[in-house]
């Protein structure tokens, strides 16, 4: 059984969202998860959450970040991200035309990286796995009907950390393989940023991740203006033929940024 966890970083007010994720089998991920625990207790952390170790200190944050990076390295099988600028999603889908098509940059990034899992899984034969997202991630709505009108499993909802259910009182114990997605979304997140300020394509020193994620098998990338706007004629077209709507994606997009090329 492979089970995939996704994570988002940004939100609409900053220049892009970016999902991503790792999937690995179940028992991986068990053996993952103690290594996981054991390293953020050195440090005195009981989770991790790329946005809060910089109390850390620099030096210290950054070694953290290499030794999770090494962990996860030794026990996924796949990575899995991409971004896109919410500049580019206000353009193509203004106002009530973002409601209507479910436009979101949490449903199109997350889409797209469940899309790349379904490649990869068809590759070989395997089966589909878990998809598993964070609890509380704006746009989720959005992409759960993309997912369940294209065929997809249901989408699963956990927290990245343990939590009290405010209802009930109960305890809602973490999905910790969150914690490992919130590392790459982030760092994707960054490379997004960089590439929003500047308008132009990253250097080759700024694709790079870090020397462990980047040799994760799988790649990440961007869904650039020209892929939304393509995006956005498909959908046009399904609405014109359709009396429900357009509820499903023309085609799957994905762009390179590694490689600055479609990977479909």
């Amino acid at each position: 059984m492979f089970s995939a966890y996704f994570d988002a970083s940004g939100k609409k007010e900053e220049s892009n969202i970016a999902v991503a994720g790792f999937i690995a089998q179940s028992q991986a991920w068990t053996e993952w998860e103690k290594y996981w625990l054991q390293r953020l207790a050195i440090d005195g952390l009981g989770y991790f959450h790329r946005r809060e170790i910089s109390r850390l200190g620099h030096a210290k944050a950054g070694e953290l970040i290499l030794d999770l990076s090494k962990i996860i390295l030794d026990h996924v099988a796949v990575k899995v991200g991409c971004f896109v600028r919410n500049a580019a999603i206000r353009e193509l889908f203004p106002g009530e035309a973002a409601r209507e098509y479910r436009m979101h940059a949490y449903s199109i990034t997350g889409r797209t990286c469940v899309a790349r899992i379904r490649e990869w899984t068809r590759s070989w034969g395997g089966p589909w796995p878990e998809f598993v997202f964070e609890s509380g991630d704006e746009g989720f709505d959005y992409l759960h009907k993309l997912m369940v009108t294209q065929g997809y499993p249901q989408p699963i909802l956990k927290p990245k950390k343990n939590r009290v259910d405010r209802k009930s009182g109960l305890e809602i114990k973490a999905a910790v393989p969150l914690q490992a997605a919130d590392l790459l979304a982030y760092e994707i997140f960054k490379r997004g940023r960089l590439l929003a300020g500047r308008g132009y394509g990253l250097a080759e020193e700024e694709i790079r991740i870090n020397p462990y994620l980047d040799r994760v098998s799988g790649d990440w990338g961007e869904v650039d203006q020209g892929r939304l706007r393509f995006f956005r004629t498909g959908l046009d077209h399904v609405k014109s033929v359709s009396n429900d709507g357009p509820d499903i994606l023309p085609v799957d997009f994905k762009v390179d940024v590694k490689k600055g090329e479609d990977s479909f």
